[in-house]
C-alpha cells in the first residue's frame, strides 16, 4: 500500500500520521508516483496545449483495448486499471512542468500555445518545458506537424509527424463529412493506408484521431482493430457530449 497525499495536508493529519506509524510509505506528489508507477507498462504519454483528453487520451485508450490490456488516467476524473495491462495511456500536463517528472516510452505532442499565463512568461518558456519534455521521452514522439512550433521540437528518439499538410508523415486526405460523422484517408509517408470513420466533427477530431492512428501503426496494431474503435468512441466528459436526440 501506498498513501498519495496532496500538499494541503500536514503530516499531523490523523491518516498520514497513522501511516507514517505503520511504515506505510507517503508519497506526495502524485506526477512523483505516476511516474514510478507507469514503468511497469509500455505508457503513452499525451500533452499539448488543447486536445489532450479527447485526442488522445480518451480516445487512444479506447483504441488500445481493442488490441490489449490497458490502463488509463484522463484528466477529466476518470480513469482504469485493468489487472496485467500492457500499456498505460496517460494525460500529462504542462503546467509548473508537471510533466517533466514522466520518462514515457511515447509522448503524442498535440499542440503548443501560450497557456497558463499565471506560470509561463511567454510562448518561448512553454517551448522549453516541451523541448525539455521530449529529451525524456524513450522511444519515439508522434506530434502534430501543422502546429507552428512543434516541428522544432529536438529529441533523441524518432519524431514522426501527422496532419494536413503533404510534409507530415501521416497525412489525412479526402476528408468528408456528413450527418453521421466523418471520413478521410490516411497516407503514411505518401502511400495510401487506409479509410477511417470517426463519428464526430471538425478537423480537430481528425487530427486527434490521426494522432492515434500513428502511434497504433508504430506498436503494430492492426489495422481493422484501430477502425472498429475508432467508430464506437464516445467521447469525454464535458466535451461536446450528446444529451438526446429526436
Amino acid at each position: 500500500m501506498t498513501v498519495i497525499a496532496g500538499n494541503a495536508f500536514p503530516d499531523t493529519h490523523p491518516e498520514i500520521e497513522r501511516a507514517l506509524s505503520e511504515g506505510i510509505p507517503v508519497i506526495r506528489s502524485l506526477h512523483k508516483f505516476l511516474g514510478e508507477y507507469m514503468d511497469s507498462f509500455t505508457n503513452v504519454a499525451i500533452t499539448g496545449a488543447h486536445g489532450k483528453k479527447t485526442s488522445t487520451t480518451g480516445l487512444l485508450a479506447h483504441v488500445m483495448q481493442a488490441a490489449k490490456p490497458t490502463s488509463y488516467l484522463i484528466g477529466d476524473g476518470s480513469g482504469m486499471g485493468k489487472e496485467n495491462s500492457e500499456y498505460f495511456v496517460f494525460e500529462a500536463c504542462e503546467y509548473r512542468r508537471h510533466f517533466l517528472s514522466y520518462h514515457p516510452d511515447y509522448a503524442i505532442m498535440t499542440n503548443i500555445d501560450f497557456d497558463h499565463p499565471d506560470y509561463f512568461s511567454d510562448i518561448d518558456d512553454v517551448f522549453d518545458a516541451f523541448q525539455n519534455m521530449a529529451l525524456q521521452v524513450k522511444k519515439a514522439i508522434i506530434a502534430c506537424g501543422d502546429d507552428e512550433h512543434l516541428p522544432k521540437i529536438q529529441a533523441k528518439v524518432p519524431v514522426v509527424y501527422y496532419g494536413f499538410n503533404e510534409e507530415n508523415d501521416f497525412q489525412a486526405r479526402n476528408v468528408v463529412k456528413n450527418t453521421e460523422g466523418t471520413t478521410f484517408d490516411v497516407f503514411v509517408r505518401n502511400t495510401f493506408y487506409d479509410t477511417f470513420y470517426i463519428p464526430a466533427y471538425g478537423n480537430h477530431n481528425v487530427l486527434n484521431s490521426l494522432a492515434v492512428i500513428a502511434l497504433c501503426h508504430y506498436e503494430s496494431i492492426d489495422v481493422e482493430l484501430i477502425k472498429g474503435a475508432l467508430t464506437t468512441f464516445g467521447g469525454v466528459k464535458r466535451r461536446f457530449n450528446e444529451k438526446s436526440s429526436r
